[in-house]
């Protein structure tokens, strides 16, 4: 599909990669979904990859949900600002 992406989101670390896009098409029809491999960008794509030093990301299992759910970790005593 052709189109424009209108955002992505997602957590990209040594052993793991999840990204998420939403991408529009002439007409204006959104769609949604992971991003696979050999996705193919015709022209330019910007992305702005953030550091968080202080925090891990881990999924663990959640019995109410029955998946691995994401967990997010502070690992220093530095407070966010």
């Amino acid at each position: 599909m052709a189109g424009i992406i209108l955002g992505a989101v997602g957590r990209l670390t040594k052993t793991y990669l999840r990204l998420h896009m939403s991408v529009s098409d002439s007409r204006g029809k959104c769609i949604g979904g992971h991003v696979a491999y050999d996705c193919e960008v015709h022209t330019t794509l910007e992305l702005v990859i953030g550091l968080v030093p202080d925090v891990t990301f881990q999924r663990v299992f959640d019995e109410i949900t029955g998946f691995k759910e994401l967990k997010v970790s502070k690992v220093s005593n530095r407070s966010f600002s």
